[in-house]
């Protein structure tokens, strides 16, 4: 048996499921009501569209914060869904853009302290649009050059960045993503380790705990059936949680336990509180 001494949170996916893809601040605000009173503790503010932005800039954080902590709830990473378009094809590859708005996240971050960690998701990169074809490893020096200047920026402010792998993601898993990590040679680099897609990436999800150690910095925690990166409750799909759970503990994770779950509005509070039942039946084994 695991001694069970970690918060429970959501991702946001919590939110996307009340409120759709467009929700703003204000709607996240409602969230944090809803997930306060479900006994979670911890949440992840997200920027998903890079116009959302300003919202957060004028005001939107202090708000955030403010009622954070009226509701003793901790801001376990912030995800800039955003910045994922700065990796996805050659044109933004090679850009400079990513930094500068960068320091914009940065700022917001800091007004939620304590939260430590800036998540940027990495989805696939469209080849489509390459006019170096056959030149791969320029691509894959390109992002490490672009996410060690990113880190740098982070750095600064004495916060950490975490890489969310997607489907077919052009880190290319977490042995990519260790490549790229070992090149850096930074511990303020690592992972929020999605259960769902590393397994609808074919990734043997029980040894990823062993792979990266103190890398993983937070979760996505959800279940599919393999091959297609659905966010279901844990224990809907077949994921070995039990194995899963157990290393990711045994190898040093001190995160929250943050729950990625898609569904119907009218399921929502059900099935966290199912995941979160469902994940401390695992940690109890």
């Amino acid at each position: 048996m695991i001694k069970n001494e970690f918060l429970f949170g959501v991702s946001p996916s919590f939110t996307v499921s009340e409120y759709g893809k467009n929700f703003t601040v204000n709607d996240i605000c409602s969230s944090m009501i809803t997930i306060s009173k479900l006994g979670f503790k911890c949440f992840q503010p997200e920027v998903k569209f890079e116009s959302a932005l300003q919202d957060w800039v004028e005001g939107g954080a202090k708000k955030v914060k403010s009622l954070s902590d009226e509701l003793g709830l901790e801001v376990s990473q912030f995800i800039a869904h955003y910045a994922m378009d700065y990796f996805a094809d050659e044109d933004s590859l090679f850009s400079d853009n990513g930094i500068e708005e960068t320091k914009k996240i940065v700022d917001l971050v800091l007004e939620l302290k304590p939260c430590k960690i800036i998540t940027i998701p990495i989805g696939s990169f469209n080849y489509g649009k390459s006019k170096r074809l056959g030149m791969v490893d320029s691509y894959r020096e390109r992002l490490t050059e672009k996410l060690y200047g990113i880190l740098k920026v982070i750095e600064q402010a004495n916060l950490k960045l975490a890489i969310e792998i997607l489907l077919n993601s052009f880190i290319e898993g977490y042995d990519g993503f260790l490549d790229i990590a070992n090149q850096i040679g930074s511990k303020n680099i690592g992972v929020n380790f999605d259960t769902g897609h590393a397994w609808a990436n074919k990734e043997d999800v029980v040894l990823i705990p062993l792979k990266m150690k103190d890398l993983i910095f937070g979760t996505h925690l959800c279940d599919n059936f393999g091959g297609e990166s659905l966010s279901l409750t844990p224990g809907k799909g077949n994921i070995p949680w039990e194995p899963l759970i157990h290393n990711l503990v045994i190898f040093g994770y001190k995160g929250s336990m943050d729950l990625e779950i898609s569904t119907e509005l009218d399921m929502i509070e059900a099935e966290y509180r199912e995941g979160r039942d469902y994940i401390n039946l695992m940690l109890s084994k």
